[in-house]
């Protein structure tokens, strides 16, 4: 009696084995980094930049608008300590116009990267009449290589960068505005230690 009760058991388990046999394999195929065609990775069809500044390493290059529609390039700004300050917006900037004549003592420029078209930072130009390089960065990718790109806001975070007469970068300050006094200090005490407050 156990062994017709064992064979009937092993009988009606074996066509739920043999049935899932039958059919055919079907293999999982390993996700892929790849985005799926037609489903671009970022609304605007490119995928987003991302990036971090580090300490004694050279700034990443770009170029960028002005007001005056002329371009510029970071590496064409070599030779002299160049502060980079990153904001959302080109607002209060009278504040920083004696900033520039102070840096300039220090042998620095001050240059201003917005997330503004270039056509909007030449308005604001010639009402604050400005005296320090701005630069359109309406894409966000430049702040984004530096670090201070927020994606799901759409904005650009405060911040700046101090770069050496070779390009590289010295002092950081990311996510935070400073008044004008303490990055003027800031820049005087990177300038004034051999070599920058760190080396390449």
């Amino acid at each position: 009696m156990r062994i017709a009760a064992f064979a009937l058991v092993i009988l009606m388990t074996m066509p739920a084995g043999a049935g899932a046999q039958v059919g055919p394999k079907t293999q999982r195929r390993p996700p892929s980094d790849q985005p799926v065609e037609g489903r671009p990775s970022d609304v605007r069809g490119s995928p987003p930049i991302s990036g971090q500044v580090y300490l004694g390493e050279r700034a990443p290059d770009f170029e960028l608008d002005g007001p005056d529609g002329h371009s510029v390039k970071l590496s064409r700004l070599r030779g002299d300590w160049v502060v980079l300050a990153f904001a959302d917006r080109a607002k209060g900037l009278t504040a920083l116009r004696d900033l520039e004549t102070k840096l300039r003592l220090e042998g620095a420029r001050y240059v201003g990267v917005y997330h503004e078209k270039a056509h909007t930072l030449k308005s604001v130009a010639e009402r604050d009449t400005i005296p320090f390089q701005m630069l359109a960065d309406a894409t966000g990718q430049v702040s984004a290589a530096y670090g201070l790109y927020d994606f799901t806001r759409s904005e650009t975070r405060p911040g700046f960068v101090v770069l050496d007469r070779q390009g590289y970068v010295r002092f950081a300050v990311l996510g935070q505005v400073l008044p004008a006094d303490d990055i003027l200090h800031l820049v005087e005490f990177v300038v004034a230690v051999p070599g920058g407050a760190a080396e390449p």
